[in-house]
């Protein structure tokens, strides 16, 4: 199996655990520790560096609130790194002792300059992480968001089930013109846009149909380049909820382009519209250029989606929630394992002893 083949099931620990110490010296990897308790990066900060997580534990919070918490092999930063004016987007709490190998953001960028295969990589396990937290935020947010959710609208009264539809119809939307409305790609040279424009399949997707569903297998990525589409979840209880309505300019299916993981919603035209779609084995012979220009719109994308879902999530806590979040962050520090006695702590206990110690 070839190494682009693989590739996405290989996270960026993977990649390092692969090469010599004396090799990631050259990279400019450096080692760093952290003491329980100590802040990482805070939510705001530009972002200076790429973290991977070697030893202990993190907490992760946006606006005050718990909302993950990461291991050894995970990597940190990579939603803001790759970009000069990004800032970072949730703040990074040590629960336990820990030790990290860290690369500076210059030497990414150096890596870049230089077209060297190293920063592909970064890139292409940074893509692959990003998606698979995406993964986790929306499943947490489906979980605890209930009826706090928007349903979709009633289904077309001509099916009890989406259709999976994709008809030949009108003249499909300018691709060079759709192209220039994706984040990421606006600003690249027409030669670029020209090289992914041409391999592009236009499908038009009537309104109440489906571009796909949840559980299927699909290696495409997507564009909108007309009308509306909604990405739909089910729930445990197997009812849909609404998690986004994309608009023309959108990028989405990262999912099965990424990963090769079956699909972990539906995209339902809400109008009337016309995808643009790349397969992923075409984009894996693009020119260097090309692709890494690609996957750098797809890591913006998926930042954005990030960024929105980590907000809502917080959002959706309660209070009650956010006090129980804290408490384990607490616990944490002081020894406890969630499942421990002492972590089961009251929230009549609580009430009048929230902890001030972990925060943003």
């Amino acid at each position: 199996m070839s190494d682009s083949e693989t590739v996405n099931h290989i996270t960026l620990n993977d990649r390092l655990n692969a090469i010599s110490s004396l090799q990631r010296n050259a990279q400019g990897w450096k080692e760093r520790s952290l003491s329980a308790g100590e802040t990482l990066f805070e939510q705001g900060e530009h972002a200076l560096a790429l973290f991977v997580l070697v030893e202990g534990r993190v907490g992760v919070l946006v606006d005050g609130a718990s909302i993950d918490e990461l291991g050894p092999g995970e990597s940190l930063g990579e939603a803001s790194v790759f970009s000069h004016t990004e800032r970072r987007q949730a703040s990074v709490v040590a629960r336990t002792d820990c030790r990290l190998l860290v690369l500076q953001r210059t030497r990414v960028m150096d890596l870049r300059k230089s077209s060297a295969p190293t920063y592909d990589w970064l890139l292409e396990a940074a893509l692959a992480e990003i998606w698979g937290r995406l993964e986790r935020r929306d499943r947490e947010i489906v979980r605890i968001g209930g009826d706090r959710l928007e349903p979709p609208p009633p289904r077309g009264a001509l099916s009890s089930l989406w259709r999976r539809l994709r008809t030949k119809g009108s003249k499909a939307p300018d691709m060079m013109q759709t192209l220039a409305r994706v984040a990421g790609l606006e600003r690249l040279p027409p030669t670029i846009l020209e090289s992914i424009a041409i391999e592009l399949v236009p499908q038009r997707v009537p309104a109440d149909s489906a571009l796909f569903l949840q559980g299927e297998l699909e290696r495409e990525l997507h564009i909108v380049a007309d009308g509306k589409l909604a990405i739909v979840r089910e729930n445990v209880a197997g009812e849909p909820q609404e998690l986004i309505v994309l608009e023309p300019g959108a990028l989405f299916g990262a999912g099965g382009f990424i990963a090769r993981q079956p699909r972990s919603a539906s995209a339902v035209a809400r109008t009337d519209c016309w995808v643009l779609s790349l397969s992923r084995e075409t984009a894996e012979v693009f020119e260097q250029p090309v692709r890494r220009h690609l996957y750098e719109a797809l890591l913006a994308t998926l930042r954005s989606q990030l960024r929105a879902a980590n907000t809502l999530m917080a959002s959706l806590l309660t209070p009650e929630q956010r006090l129980v979040s804290s408490a384990r962050a607490v616990g944490h520090l002081q020894g406890w394992q969630p499942n421990e006695p002492l972590a089961a702590v009251e929230l009549d206990e609580l009430a009048e002893h929230e902890p001030d110690s972990v925060g943003a």
